[in-house]
């Protein structure tokens, strides 16, 4: 359909508002036949009379949308309030119609009623949320809204279920939703820059909205967050029916970004924010391909969980040479810790978290901190170089700590052992051979 035409409720709504309070702006009041007959001249002509007329007129006739007369002209400038808000509210169903929901059409007391919750409780679930609070009595609700809360109270009102543990799980998912609407916000003016169409026009904008590859990326958008939650979910079920007496043991790692506030002084926003994607998307990429579970991104560093030490370092390394591959250059330390830990909401708490965090805080740019003991078979791999930190770290909130710390080895380097390896056999066997001579 074309752009215009699916915009012309919106548009035509909007202007005919402004015209006609532009036109009752000019308005003359009607003439009595009196004032007709007296300012006319013999050969019917306008006479002096008739500049007293427009004159009155100007001062008299001006008039609100709905056609009662006002007494000066500071009316028009409400009036035309009044059509902006009209246009507003049309562009607001608008919208709701095009990301799927049901247009506003009543206030918070219709939902109130309804369900038989109050205001506050509604209130309370919405700011949960990250909705915006609306005032009592301002029309910003639909029927998706009403069935949302009747689900909300049905559920806080069954038997098992806290009030504070479904609250929870709303922040978490209102956060998450506010980012992934954020960040397809960002992509859609992006088409926009890129399609040479001014930022700045609110219609521009809208037409934007109704462009087919924006709405095939809605819809899409849509299905993904249902579909990918799903599979978190089958995975997360697995997990738990799966879980074993140590089941709440967990190997934690922390990666950050060195040096972050110095560098970022020094980079333009856009740079920036470039930085912080690609580190981002490194992440999920290599958490994923590991077996991982990223928990969340924390500013400059992510946190994230591994089946066992040497997946979470290897987690870290891979991470760390896939950010030193950009340009300029971006270095990163890390740390790993294996212990009990605590789940809530699928974030990660106790004293293990913290512990790779410190580490994370200690390590040199380039390297991987670990607990000594939980190094393993770690140090038999040719391609990591596992040094003993010979000084024991004072960690804060965990104390004296024994530690090692890994990196990758460059090649030449692994090929550099390899050869020191076969020509200590070599020594070795020709030692042997004379000692049986």
């Amino acid at each position: 359909m074309d752009i215009n035409k699916r915009l012309s409720p919106f548009v035509s709504g909007s202007e005919a508002a402004l015209r006609q309070a532009e036109s009752v702006s000019t308005e003359e009041a009607p003439e009595d036949e009196s004032t007709k007959h007296e300012s006319a001249d013999d050969d019917g002509s306008a006479g002096p009379a008739d500049s007293d007329s427009d004159s009155d007129s100007g001062s008299e006739g001006i008039r609100d949308l709905e056609g009662d007369q006002v007494s000066d002209g500071n009316q028009h400038e409400d009036a035309l309030t009044d059509a902006d808000l009209a246009g507003a509210e049309v562009l607001a169903a608008h919208i709701a119609e095009l990301v799927g929901l049901d247009p506003p059409h009543f206030d918070r007391s219709v939902i109130t009623e309804a369900i038989g919750r109050s205001s506050e409780d509604t209130t309370k679930w919405w700011r949960a949320m990250g909705l915006v609070e609306v005032p009592d009595g301002v029309v910003a609700f639909g029927e998706d809204d009403r069935a949302m809360a009747a689900s909300m109270a049905n559920l806080l009102s069954a038997e098992p279920f806290a009030e504070s543990q479904i609250l929870r799980l709303a922040r978490l998912q209102g956060a998450s939703s506010a980012r992934m609407a954020d960040a397809q916000m960002e992509l859609m003016e992006w088409l926009m820059v890129r399609a040479g169409v001014s930022v700045d026009d609110p219609l521009a904008r809208t037409e934007l909205l109704e462009d087919p590859a924006i709405q095939q990326l809605i819809e899409i958008y849509e299905a993904s967050i249902l579909y990918i939650w799903r599979r978190h979910l089958y995975g997360a079920m697995g997990r738990w029916i799966g879980a074993d007496d140590d089941d709440n043991i967990e190997v934690v790692g922390f990666v950050d970004i060195a040096e972050f506030s110095s560098f970022s002084r020094e980079m333009e926003p856009e740079e920036l924010t470039a930085v912080v994607e690609v580190f981002e998307q490194s992440a999920m990429d290599l958490v994923s391909t590991h077996d991982g579970r990223v928990v969340k991104f924390i500013g400059d560093g992510v946190m994230f969980v591994a089946d066992t030490v040497g997946s979470a370092v290897e987690i870290a390394l891979s991470l760390q040479e896939r950010m030193r591959e950009q340009d300029p250059p971006i270095w990163l330390h890390s740390g790993v810790a294996e212990g009990p830990v605590v789940t809530i909401g699928g974030d990660v708490f106790g004293n293990t978290v913290n512990l790779a965090s410190r580490l994370s805080e200690t390590a040199r740019k380039g390297r991987v901190l670990v607990p000594r003991d939980s190094v393993g078979d770690l140090a038999e791999r040719e391609d990591l170089q596992v040094q003993r930190v010979r000084r024991v770290s004072e960690l804060k909130g965990v104390g004296r700590t024994h530690l090692s710390s890994i990196c990758r080895l460059s090649p030449e380097k692994i090929q550099a052992a390899r050869d020191k390896a076969a020509r200590e056999e070599l020594a070795r066997k020709e030692e042997l051979a004379r000692e049986e001579e």
